[in-house]
């Protein structure tokens, strides 16, 4: 393996940790809160607002710092944010540490993903799909993380850990990387610069595309918000095997990544964009509910329900959302990189709405009838299948 390839892996890898580093334990941290899910939830989606900061500013800071700074800044943003969640007792603090949460995140999202564009333009190696998964990965190892300790270690002491390991990791993977990092002109070229023009530009190529993105991205997102918390409070299953919920998410969405060009070589990207959500979100409905109904009854079998729904839910997500993003920059006459980033700005403004009324209807029904709100989005995401393309790549 080679050592520029190597570093950038320690890169990706302890970002997936970090972000999801607190996720899990979200049952304790709402609680330490004092919180309701409709408040706790409302609070989450604020780092959407950050994020849309991030978007706007970050090809601006590259381009004024240079990568090097940049991604140093964000890893120290990113980690110290990460290590203040548990240490908040206060919604005020915790709101400020979300809103630097989604800041730094994102801004480590285009820092990272631009750097391995540029890495993987010089060695001529496909890079990028493995970088993702070093990064799922990380947050695989996080969840597994909080299955282990969760009864053994307080939340302040494993969360405080993960940020001081990651950091360092991600330390040692940017000074390996040194040598390789972008030069200015490269850095601007690779993060374009995000302006409302851009977006509008997007909208009006592309406007199915843009908000197909939303649809489906919900998903995503319900399940790192929700999912332990649904098992802890709907379930009744204890802190270390509410995690269990997400572990699957990610691992059957992260199984379908890993083998997507594999599908799209015997079915069509149309074929994929239809029947993959419609399949992930009618299995997620079905079990769900099903878990919700007998939670009472049979705790055990209600829990295995809802990992079959979870399952479910991250094979309906897996990759669509790049396969719109490959729709997107094909369809729009932008550069690439400037309609992903569009998307992606879009994506956070609309996403902070859905995250809020998502919270709301959890606090004023219960959080099983909240989440079919993300899952009716899946479904209806599938609807863009009409664009893709209908010949299997391998014809």
């Amino acid at each position: 393996m080679k050592s520029r390839t190597f570093s950038l892996y320690l890169i990706f890898f302890p970002t997936g940790l970090a972000v999801l580093a607190n996720a899990q334990r979200y049952p304790e941290l709402r609680n330490q809160l004092h919180l309701t899910n409709g408040e706790f939830g409302t609070y989450i989606s604020l780092a959407a607002v950050g994020a849309v900061i991030a978007f706007i500013l970050g090809s601006r800071i590259i381009h004024s710092f240079g990568i090097g700074k940049t991604l140093l800044f964000g890893f120290i943003g990113l980690y110290s944010s990460v290590a203040t969640f548990p240490h908040c007792h206060r919604p005020f603090s915790f709101i400020v540490t979300n809103l630097a949460f989604g800041f730094f995140s994102t801004l480590n999202h285009i820092n990272m993903n631009a750097q391995g564009i540029h890495v993987q333009n010089k060695s001529n190696e496909l890079l990028l799909p493995f970088l993702a998964g070093m990064w799922s990965s990380g947050a695989v190892s996080a969840t597994l993380i909080s299955i282990l300790v969760s009864k053994k270690v307080s939340l302040c002491w494993q969360v405080d850990a993960i940020a001081l390991c990651g950091f360092l990791m991600a330390l040692i993977g940017l000074i390996g990387s040194r040598k390789d990092l972008m030069n200015p002109r490269e850095e601007y070229v690779a993060a374009p610069r995000i302006t409302p023009r851009n977006v509008l530009s997007t909208f009006k190529f592309v406007p199915y595309l843009s908000f197909g993105h939303i649809l489906i991205l919900q998903s995503e997102y319900a399940a790192g918000d929700w999912s332990a918390i649904y098992a802890r409070n709907t379930i009744g299953v204890s802190v270390s095997e509410a995690s269990y919920c997400y572990l699957v998410f990610i691992v059957s969405m992260g199984v379908l990544r890993i083998f997507g060009s594999k599908i799209n070589k015997k079915y069509s990207e149309a074929e994929i964009i239809k029947w993959v959500p419609r399949f992930g979100a009618v299995g997620f409905s079905i079990f769900l509910v099903l878990g919700t109904l007998i939670a009472r009854e049979n705790r055990n079998l209600a829990f295995i329900s809802s990992l079959v729904a979870f399952t479910f839910l991250g094979i309906g997500n897996s990759f669509i959302v790049l396969l719109l993003f490959g729709l997107a920059a094909r369809k729009s006459n932008l550069m690439p990189g400037a309609v992903i980033a569009a998307m992606g700005l879009v994506g956070a403004v609309f996403s902070f709405v859905v995250k809020f009324i998502i919270a709301w209807v959890a606090q004023a029904t219960n959080l099983t009838i909240a989440l079919m709100i993300p899952t009716i989005m899946l479904f209806l995401g599938s609807s863009l299948s009409k664009y893709g393309e209908r010949i299997p790549k391998s014809r």
